[in-house]
């Protein structure tokens, strides 16, 4: 019998975790750089699990948040009623972290947000990226810019064109697709 190419784990949903200090049960979490919620209370080095996938409701800050927006996680952030200890907010901001898309608007005066954990689109991975060096997401795609010219991404294009007429000859000489 043939060694499997890959065997499954966990679903996906739900990630093992074993936090360094006891956590709650709702709890925000950063763990191999993807949030999650904390499904049971834990004491340290408890072997439990997150939540890294799903629709899930979180306390938000007084920022307006439109549905599809980029929703982060900001420890130290303090909920539209009040109350600190962190809080969701559609605000990019030193020590935020990505936590998913908002599925619904959340105005300024609303307390709570639903989000689509995890799911990224495009905007989200241009708003966390910084290069190693401390730079900011605008300097670091200024930087990437600057190594590919128009005329590189021409050539580039080019090149995929025609390796595509290629494969597509190859396919069609096969009788895999028509002529």
């Amino acid at each position: 019998m043939a060694t499997p190419k890959a065997i499954v784990r966990q679903t996906g949903d739900n990630l093992d975790y074993t936090p360094g200090s006891a956590v709650e049960a709702g709890d925000v979490v950063i763990s191999n750089d993807q949030a999650g919620v904390v499904q049971t209370d834990l004491a340290a080095n408890e072997l439990g699990s997150i939540r890294v996938r799903g629709v899930v409701e979180f306390k938000k800050d007084a920022s307006a948040i439109s549905a599809g927006d980029p929703v982060y996680w900001d420890n130290d952030g303090t909920e539209a009623g009040g109350t600190t200890g962190g809080a969701a907010t559609g605000t990019v901001g030193s020590g935020n972290f990505f936590i998913g898309r908002a599925l619904e608007a959340a105005g300024t005066a609303v307390n709570v947000v639903d989000v689509a954990l995890n799911s990224i689109g495009a905007a989200d991975a241009n708003a966390d990226l910084t290069d190693s060096t401390g730079g900011t997401a605008a300097t670091t795609l200024a930087a990437i810019e600057g190594t590919y010219t128009q005329a590189t991404l021409a050539n580039n294009f080019a090149s995929l064109a025609a390796e595509q007429a290629q494969i597509k000859a190859a396919l069609r000489a096969a009788g895999i697709i028509k002529p």
